[in-house]
């Protein structure tokens, strides 16, 4: 039960830096597929996970963040009624 909590702690760090990050750039596609993995592995080192586990636990970590991201960004599109 550790295991999925720290995931999601560090998953919704990493997806949060993403974000922010991303708010400053017009095009945040790049960088949500360069720095997903060192910012997950980064959260999980700041939470002391050391040792083979970070390597399993990051790359966990690194898809629960985008995968919340992408759930959470879809573009909404609006169908219009016409009136009869």
């Amino acid at each position: 039960m550790d295991t999925l909590i720290v995931v999601i702690v560090s998953g919704m760090a990493t997806g949060y830096i993403l974000e922010f990050i991303g708010s400053f750039m017009s095009s945040d596609r790049w960088l949500k597929r360069i720095l997903t993995l060192p910012l997950s592995f980064g959260a999980l080192w700041l939470m002391g996970i050391t040792g083979l586990p970070l390597i399993v636990i990051g790359l966990a970590s690194a898809f629960f963040s985008l995968s919340v991201l992408h759930l959470l960004n879809r573009p909404v599109t609006i169908n219009t009624v016409p009136r009869r």
